[in-house]
């Protein structure tokens, strides 16, 4: 469903420190609505770990889960773990 921006913060927060806890890692994160919006996907390493608290979200509205499954499988992501 819809969120705020102070929801994002709030959620990319966790998402940080969640990585903070593990020594190498690959995150992979998008907006979306009723589509995945490309341009925003954001690959997370411990290298680039930072770059989330810049990571601005986008979409118009309307909730379709299902527009993910068919991204991941579009460009053959196999997540180890979705969140």
């Amino acid at each position: 469903g819809s969120i705020s921006d102070d929801m994002v913060k709030d959620f990319l927060g966790e998402v940080h420190g969640i990585m903070t806890q593990f020594d190498d890692f690959e995150i992979l994160v998008w907006s979306f609505d009723t589509k995945v919006y490309r341009k925003t996907m954001l690959k997370l390493t411990p290298d680039t770990i930072e770059d989330i608290f810049n990571y601005k979200m986008v979409g118009g509205g309307g909730t379709d889960f299902m527009c993910n499954w068919s991204f991941m499988e579009e460009d053959d992501i196999v997540p180890h773990k979705l969140v």
